[in-house]
Parts: structure tokens; C-alpha cells; sequence
């Protein structure tokens, strides 16, 4: 596949163009997570592996206790307790470089086992709606704090713009309606 260096520019957070591992979709296309783990990494020309197994999350855990090497995954943060009991079982799992984690709410307490498992691992938190392309604005994750975990910048041309009623723009920390466009 060529290269598409606009969609990578995109997704520049994640540090694909470094990554030398492949990148599982263990999600179904239907899911809006697979734009990440599929559309992505073979823009910036990586490998996508798809994790043998019917269950796409377990699937994803065997690989992971099994030696398989990925340069990123993409994951919820619901996902992300179910990982944490299914790879806490076993006493080695092959850690990412970059864990993605979208599609609901995030918290710095969600985190605890992967900085206390993986303190290498860069944590990204990305927030976008379904309607937007998915990933709208993104928050690399440092020390842990506490509370939720903020949505971050946008991400490439994307502008994020949070309004009145009126449609008209608020100061910076009013709480407002966020709109997101480019």
C-alpha cells in the first residue's frame, strides 16, 4: 500500500511512523475502534495482524501471553479491565509501545495496572464521536493523577470549538457544547 502521508500526519500522536511492530484488529469492521487499529497503520504502511481465536478481546489477551509483538492497540477502557484481569492470570505478556484507549470516558485509577505492568508504555487517550472519524483529539497520558483523563488536542486538521446555546464561542474553561469539525 502507498503510504498516504496526510491520513499518517493524522495520527502522528501515536508515533506510527517509528513502530516496527504490527497492529492487531481485533475488532469487527463494524466497529468504529478498527478506523485506529486498521485504516492507520496501513496508511503509514505497517503490518496489521488479526489475532486468531473467535473472540476478538481474548484473542487479543492469548496473543499478548503468547510472545505476539504490537507496536500499538487500540482498546476501550472497558476493554481495558477485562485485559487487566485476563493478562494479571498470567506472569508474562509482550507489552506495546502505545496503548490507544477510546469510546468511553477514561480515568487515571483505569490506568493503575498498566503504569504499574508496562511503565514504558505510552498511553494515549483518544476521544471523538462515531460521526467525526472517531479519533477528533487525542491526550498522551504522563504520571498518574487522579480524576477523569482529559480528551486532549485535536488531532491534525481537526478543530475543536466548544459553544453557547447560541452557537457562538465561550472563554476557555466555560463549560459549553463541543463541536468538532475540518
Amino acid at each position: 500500500l502507498r503510504q498516504d502521508k496526510e491520513l499518517i500526519r493524522r495520527f502522528d500522536a501515536y508515533g506510527m511512523e517509528a513502530m516496527t511492530g504490527a497492529v492487531p484488529m481485533h475488532s469487527s469492521l463494524g466497529f468504529d475502534a478498527t478506523v485506529t487499529s486498521l485504516l492507520a497503520p496501513l496508511a503509514a504502511g505497517l503490518e496489521v495482524a488479526i489475532p486468531p481465536g473467535p473472540n476478538g478481546l481474548a484473542a487479543l489477551c492469548e496473543a499478548l501471553q503468547n510472545g505476539a509483538r504490537y507496536g500499538l492497540i487500540k482498546v476501550t477502557p472497558s476493554h481495558l479491565s477485562t485485559l487487566e484481569s485476563e493478562l494479571a492470570r498470567g506472569s508474562a505478556w509482550c507489552r506495546p509501545d502505545v496503548m490507544v484507549l477510546g469510546g468511553d470516558a477514561l480515568s487515571y485509577d483505569a490506568l493503575a495496572f498498566c503504569r504499574r505492568e508496562a511503565p514504558a508504555m505510552r498511553i494515549v487517550n483518544e476521544y471523538g464521536p462515531t460521526e467525526t472519524s472517531v479519533g477528533s483529539s487525542s491526550f498522551e497520558v504522563g504520571a498518574l493523577d487522579s480524576g477523569p483523563v482529559p480528551i486532549g488536542r485535536p488531532i491534525g486538521d481537526t478543530r475543536c470549538y466548544v459553544l453557547d446555546a447560541a452557537m457562538q464561542p465561550l472563554p476557555v474553561g466555560a463549560a459549553g457544547e463541543l463541536y468538532i469539525g475540518g
